[in-house]
């Protein structure tokens, strides 16, 4: 960032002040956007990202035929899932 433009004096070199004032405003401000969205998520009841449902079957699938592929949680899902099919 150069602010010499306006200057009598002819250098160019970057205002390392300035930079350093620009590098804490976006980190601010960054901070405060992150802030909000994590606000206005929990308002919204919004959720990062959520896997369809035929997705998530094939998954469970998969980690039946192959439980290397599984973690415990989905190891316990995959469970879940079958005694519901068997008292269906």
């Amino acid at each position: 960032m150069n602010i010499c433009k306006g200057c009598e004096n002819s250098c160019e070199t970057p205002c390392a002040a300035a930079k350093a004032l620009l590098d804490l405003y976006n980190r601010l401000r960054y901070e405060e956007w992150t802030e909000i969205i994590k606000i206005l998520r929990a308002q919204l009841d919004l959720r990062d990202a959520e896997v369809a449902d035929d997705l998530r079957e094939m998954a469970e699938q998969i980690i039946t035929k192959f439980p290397e592929f599984g973690t415990h949680y989905s190891e316990l899902r995959v469970n879940e899932t079958k005694q519901l099919y068997q008292e269906i």
